[in-house]
């Protein structure tokens, strides 16, 4: 299981959520809440807020709300995740919308990353070289998951796999796919898988975490931010960073009171 990406226990990944199953719509259409733009999709946060800038997790935002805590003591049991999971972060993604490619950081949060699909597919790339995942490993099995989708581009086949996501999976991240191999998704209104063209719709999508709040010391140590791997600056830490600073005017210096003459 050289990729670590294993499957919701006995359950192919779309029938993780049936339909009518309680949290399959965790995050309904048209709910008013904290939504917040970021690039082109809204995210809401639950548990601890997520921060952007810096990778982390921010200001402790109280209990998941009942709709979200279902699924994540749902995902929580599983055997290929075992903990509590107590951050969660909706992201609404319009049509063609994607995600940058990216690790979630290893000192801000441990253990297995989760996420949960509502509304339409996409595909999810996974980047990382020069060895990638073992041939008939998980990652490539019917019951994982998800399904490798055969794609080709300017990047090395080897360091890149393409993962199509169903409608109410479950991807979970574990080992190296979730220490090694970032994950991203592509900017496209369409999907390729097995020659068909699969278009994209809203898509929602619920990813849950476990909060760390002390060093990594995975195995994984050239990906790693607490050991010898840099934490690169996000788009939006730079983007805050090119942002003029508003200039200060010089305070009048103020004259010594002239003494009157006798």
């Amino acid at each position: 299981m050289a990729a670590g990406l294993t499957a919701a226990v006995g359950h192919r990944a779309a029938s993780f959520l049936s339909a009518g199953a309680p949290g399959a719509a965790a995050v309904p259409s048209g709910v008013p809440g904290n939504w917040e733009r970021v690039a082109r999709r809204r995210v809401q946060h639950f548990g601890y807020r997520f921060d952007y800038a810096t990778r982390s997790f921010g200001d402790c935002l109280g209990p998941l709300p009942p709709q979200v805590h279902a699924v994540a003591r749902r995902v929580g049991s599983l055997d290929s995740v075992k903990q509590c999971m107590d951050q969660a972060t909706a992201n609404d993604y319009p049509p063609g919308v994607g995600l940058a490619a990216h690790i979630d950081t290893h000192y801000a949060f441990t253990g297995a990353i989760a996420s949960l699909s509502l509304g339409s597919h996409c595909c999810m790339e996974f980047l990382q070289g020069p060895t990638p995942p073992e041939p008939g490993s998980r990652m490539d099995s019917g019951d994982a998951v998800a399904v490798v989708v055969a794609g080709s581009d300017e990047r090395d086949a080897s360091q890149r796999r393409l993962l199509l996501l169903p409608r109410r999976s479950l991807l979970i991240m574990t080992g190296e796919a979730r220490y090694a191999w970032r994950h991203g998704i592509l900017a496209r209104r369409t999907d390729m898988v097995g020659g068909a063209a699969l278009p994209r719709d809203r898509r929602v999508s619920l990813t849950l975490r476990k909060v760390r709040g002390f060093a990594c010391n995975c195995e994984y140590p050239e990906s790693c931010d607490s050991q010898s791997a840099p934490l690169q600056p996000t788009r939006l830490a730079l983007k805050q960073q090119c942002q003029p600073q508003p200039q200060r005017l010089p305070l009048p210096q103020q004259q010594p009171p002239q003494q009157q003459q006798p």
